[in-house]
C-alpha cells in the first residue's frame, strides 16, 4: 500500500455555534441587579427611623406606691430623676429604698446603678438618706438636715451628670456616669389606709 492508495478525506465540518440569548440575558440581569443593589444600599441612611422612648414617672397621681419598669433599656440615653423630700420623710421611721435602677438587693446595684435609700433612726444615729450613682456617693446626710419641700434631682447624660438637692450647690460629674437600668423600682413605701 502506498501513499497514493490512501484516500484522504477532509474532517467533518463542525457545526457553527449559534449565539443564544441565554448568556446575554444573564449578563444584563446581573448588571441591573448590581446597580439596583448599589442604589438601595446608598439609600439606607436616608430611611426614616422611628424609636420608642421609655418614660417612667413617679410619683404617679400623687401616690408614692411602688412603680416597676422591668423592660427598660440597660443604659438610657438620658435619665432624669426627682425625689421629693416628702417621700424621704415617709421612710425615715422604717427605712427603705426610694429609687433603684436595679432590683433591690442586687449584688452590684450600687456599683452600676443609681440607688437612693433611707436608713431608719437608731439609738446611735438619726435617720439618714444616701444617694449613690455608680459607686460614687452623691449625698449622705441626716433626713432632719433636708429642707422642707425640697427635692433631690439627678440628670444623667452621656457627657455629664448633675445631681442637686434643693438649697445646695449642684454636683457635676464630667463624663458618662449614666446608670444601668435593670428593672427599676421607684420606692418601697407602703401606705396604710386611714
Amino acid at each position: 500500500m502506498t501513499d497514493s492508495d490512501v484516500a484522504t478525506t477532509a474532517p467533518p465540518a463542525l457545526p457553527t455555534p449559534q449565539r443564544s440569548s441565554g448568556p446575554n440575558r444573564a449578563r444584563i440581569v446581573a448588571i441591573v441587579a448590581s446597580i439596583l443593589g448599589i442604589v438601595l444600599c446608598g439609600s439606607v441612611p436616608f430611611l426614616p427611623i422611628e424609636q420608642d422612648t421609655a418614660v417612667v414617672n413617679w410619683p404617679q397621681a400623687g401616690s408614692t406606691t411602688n412603680v416597676e419598669a422591668p423592660l427598660v433599656s440597660y443604659t438610657p440615653l438620658r435619665m432624669e430623676a426627682s425625689i421629693p423630700c416628702a417621700s424621704i420623710s415617709e421612710l425615715a421611721a422604717t427605712g427603705g429604698t426610694l429609687v433603684s435602677t436595679a432590683p433591690p438587693g442586687a449584688a452590684d446595684a450600687r456599683r452600676y446603678g443609681f440607688v437612693a435609700t433611707v436608713s431608719p433612726e437608731s439609738a446611735d444615729a438619726p435617720a439618714r438618706v444616701d444617694v449613690v450613682l455608680r459607686d460614687q456617693v452623691l449625698l449622705s446626710t441626716p433626713v432632719a438636715d433636708l429642707q422642707t419641700g425640697c427635692a433631690l434631682t439627678l440628670a444623667a447624660e452621656p457627657t455629664r451628670t448633675t445631681f442637686s438637692a434643693t438649697g445646695s450647690e449642684p454636683r457635676v460629674i464630667e463624663g458618662d456616669s449614666r446608670p444601668q437600668v435593670v428593672a427599676s423600682s421607684a420606692t418601697s413605701i407602703r401606705h396604710q389606709p386611714v
